[in-house]
This record gives structure tokens, C-alpha cells and sequence, in this order.
């Protein structure tokens, strides 16, 4: 993996401002432009043989142009001069067929302070050995065969990138970063009699070394799989149920989209206007923390460039801001929360160490491990999820559970959480624990 050119870096920006400039001339009154490069390399093995290796890099362009309080994009990945030019022109163009906006904009000035990418931990490159991942990956698949009723394999995967972006605009801001993504993962098949299932397994990080051992993550992926076999569906009822970590972040992503401005200002959330509100029991947190080093989400400002840090979201069951870019706050009256391109390192705040001596003492209780499709209405807060999980009792493991569907309404079930786990998984921009919900109802047979 290419270690950067400090040469490269800076001709890339003296480009930037030349197109700055060359649009202004033209008419422009504000100009955004981003500028990506990124680099992967991906190896696929699959019942111990290597399938496929492929690596190879892309690079383009993003012109966002106001003119008139009329905005136009446009995106190239041919940066020769010449393209530049007639994209230039044709964006300029788009600008005479879009809608007048009162809104439009880039980000205001004051909002830029740049963090230093170096001190975020984000960008660890190496030299990647095709012919050792290839190997590992080929042990692996052997791990994992190795597992009680495994008869095939969806494959073990390695992939690693590397992205450097520039971004400038037209009210100074002129800026890059760069990062790397590693990951691992497996997906097998067990068989007992006519039962037939699958999982899967994964891991990734910002830093190779902090990958686990391809190996486990096999051996994780085979025992998932088997421990779903012969599963039995359930009898329609209410019950408690408890969210696996993985399963846990889907449930946090509606509500996310609830708050998020885009959402709000076109009037389609369960949470509307509930800025200051309570919406959850006083014991529910979620805070942001875009800057924290090594996390998965991190960067060192929005994709405007904005590095305002306003980390609470929820605290003590209270809204206390939305998720917001320069646009949708100026519709809603209100500053940018840096959140331009997304919410990064969430965290769903623990309620409560050691669940598990939690669960040991409830009689019955769903444990879910995977939800099936969106099923969520985001203007009332109804939501249908097809599921699969275990059932347990009393904390053990009675059987699998497959082919049922939780059902309920976000409103009532913010109010329903019993606790949030502190077996946080950090593999994402959503940062949680398993997490209790008192009582869904569940649909079976």
C-alpha cells in the first residue's frame, strides 16, 4: 500500500485552486469540490482454494457549483485537463435548469478548524503480501471446516484501502486527509439432516495489526452457522427481547434517520420538532465522538469541512440536537452539527456491566442475532422485522428461532429499554451494546 507523495498532495491542491478560481471567473458564486483516490486490493479464498485477487485504484472529482441561489454537481473520473474544463462548463450549465433555493450553500467560514489527520490514528498504511493473506485465508477455511456439521463455505475474504481526499471550496477552506480500511471475514454452511443454515463473521479496523486472527474469525463463522440448526418457530406472544450487539445497531438506525435534519425539515420523522424533549427513559445517552483516534468513523471534519464537535444527542432521555449539515439547519433555523455526509462514532451509552447476570434471572427471553429487511416506517415510528435468534431461559440456551417477526412502534419501545449492555461493538460509525427491550410482540406459528 502507497505511502503518500507529499509532492502529489500539494499538486492535487494547487489543481483544486485553479478550478476554484476558473469557476469564480465564470460566474460561480460558490464552489465546492472534493477530490478522491483510493487504492484496494481484495483476496476472496473459498473451500480452501484461492478464487479470486484483484486490487486496483479510482479517482474522481465532485464539482458542487451555487449560482444565483442555483445549485448544480457533478462528478468526473477523468481528471485530464481537458475534462476538467468541460465539466467546468457543463455544471455552470446545469445551474440555469435547477430549482432556485434560498438555502443553498456552502459551509460558512467560521466553522472550519481543521484537525490534523496524523494525530487520528486513522491512517496506517502497509505493505500488503498477497501470497501470505492467500495462505492465511486458506487456513482459515481449513479452521473452519474443521467445526462440527460445516459442509461448505460462501468464502473467507480479506480486502485493505487506502483513501486520500481533498477538499476545497470557495470560502477558503482547502484541506486532506488520508486513511485506511482493513477487514476480514468468513461465511460458512452447516447441515444437520434437512436442516440447512448460515453465518458469518468479520472484523475490521482502521490498523492491520488490530484485526483479529483470520483463523478465530473462521471458527466463529462455523459455530454460528451450526448453532442455528434446527430451528423451531415460536408461538405468537409478548415477551422480553434482547438485541445482540451485532443485531443492536439496526435498531439504532431509525432512529438516527429520525433526527436527522433531512427528516425533520421535510416533516417525516417519529421524532419531530422533539428537540428538548424527553423521548426515552432518563437512563438513555447517545453522544457522538467524530475525532476520537483509530475508530472506524473518524475523520478530521465533515465532508463540508466542518469540525464543530457537539457530542451529546440524547442525555437523559432528552434531544438535545439533531443530526445536521450547514443545509438542513439553515431550513431548520439552526447550525450545522458537523454531521455533512453522516453520523460518525455514535455511541449508545452502557446502562448497566455485567448483563448477563441480568438475563440470568428473567424466565423467558428472545435473543435476537439477526434482523431481515427494513420494515420501518420513519413518519410513525411502526416497524416489522423479520428476525432470527435463540431462545433462552433463565440465561441458557434452549433452541434456535427462525421464521418470526418482531413488531412495535419506536415511540413506546424508547420508553421500553430495560438496559444497554456494555459488550460495545465498535465495528461501525454506531457504537453499542446488546441492548433489552421489556416487551415486543413476537409472531411465530
Amino acid at each position: 500500500m502507497l505511502i503518500q507523495n507529499n509532492k502529489e498532495i500539494e499538486n492535487k491542491k494547487n489543481l483544486l485552486s485553479e478550478i476554484l478560481s476558473k469557476l469564480q471567473k465564470k460566474g460561480a458564486e460558490q464552489v465546492e469540490l472534493v477530490l478522491i483516490n483510493n487504492e484496494q486490493i481484495s483476496i476472496n479464498a473459498r473451500d480452501q482454494l484461492v478464487e479470486l485477487t484483484e486490487s486496483g485504484s479510482i479517482e474522481s472529482l465532485s464539482i458542487r457549483v451555487i449560482k444565483e441561489q442555483r445549485q448544480a454537481n457533478l462528478e468526473i473520473q477523468d481528471l485530464s485537463l481537458g475534462s476538467i474544463d468541460q465539466a467546468c462548463e457543463k455544471v455552470l450549465g446545469f445551474t440555469k435548469f435547477s430549482e432556485h433555493d434560498s438555502y443553498a450553500g456552502i459551509a460558512d467560514a467560521s466553522w472550519f478548524s481543521p484537525l490534523d489527520y496524523c494525530k487520528l490514528d486513522i491512517f496506517n498504511p502497509v505493505d500488503i503480501d498477497v501470497s501470505d493473506i492467500q495462505n492465511e485465508l486458506i487456513y482459515a477455511e481449513s479452521e473452519g471446516f474443521g467445526e462440527e456439521n460445516i459442509n461448505n463455505s460462501e468464502g473467507s475474504s480479506f480486502s485493505a484501502s487506502k483513501t486520500d481526499k481533498w477538499l476545497a471550496n470557495s470560502n477558503g477552506f482547502l484541506e486532506y486527509f488520508a486513511s485506511t480500511y482493513y477487514s476480514r471475514s468468513s461465511c460458512f454452511l452447516a447441515q444437520k439432516g434437512n436442516s440447512m443454515e448460515r453465518d458469518y463473521a468479520f472484523d475490521c479496523s482502521r490498523n492491520y495489526s488490530s484485526l483479529r486472527d483470520h483463523s478465530e474469525i473462521a471458527i466463529e463463522a462455523s459455530r454460528k452457522a451450526a448453532s442455528r440448526l434446527n430451528p423451531v418457530k415460536i408461538k405468537s406472544k409478548e415477551m422480553p427481547v434482547l438485541f445482540s450487539n451485532e443485531a443492536a445497531r439496526s435498531i439504532i438506525t431509525p432512529i438516527i434517520s429520525a433526527l436527522s435534519g433531512g427528516n425533520q425539515y421535510q416533516e417525516k420523522s417519529f421524532l419531530l420538532n422533539s428537540l428538548g424533549k424527553n423521548i426515552a427513559s432518563k437512563e438513555i445517552n447517545f453522544s457522538e465522538r467524530p475525532y476520537d483516534p483509530g475508530m472506524i468513523a473518524t475523520t478530521p471534519f465533515d465532508s463540508e469541512g466542518v469540525t464543530i464537535h457537539c457530542p451529546d444527542v440524547i442525555k437523559n432521555g432528552m434531544v438535545e440536537r439533531y443530526f445536521l449539515s450547514s443545509y438542513s439547519g439553515r431550513k431548520l433555523g439552526l447550525n450545522t452539527t458537523g454531521n455533512a455526509g453522516g453520523v460518525r462514532n455514535l455511541l449508545v451509552h452502557p446502562t448497566i456491566k455485567e448483563f448477563s447476570q441480568e438475563v440470568i434471572k428473567i424466565p423467558e427471553l428472545f435473543l435476537v442475532t439477526e434482523l431481515m429487511g427494513q420494515g420501518v416506517n420513519v413518519i410513525t415510528g411502526d416497524f416489522s422485522r423479520g428476525v432470527t435468534g435463540v431462545l433462552l431461559k433463565y440465561g441458557e440456551v434452549i433452541h434456535p428461532i427462525s421464521e418470526v417477526t418482531i413488531a412495535g412502534n419506536y415511540k413506546d419501545l424508547l420508553h421500553q429499554i430495560v438496559f444497554i449492555g456494555d459488550d460495545i461493538d465498535y465495528r461501525g460509525k454506531i457504537n453499542t451494546g446488546s441492548i433489552l427491550i421489556d416487551k415486543l410482540s413476537v409472531s411465530g406459528k
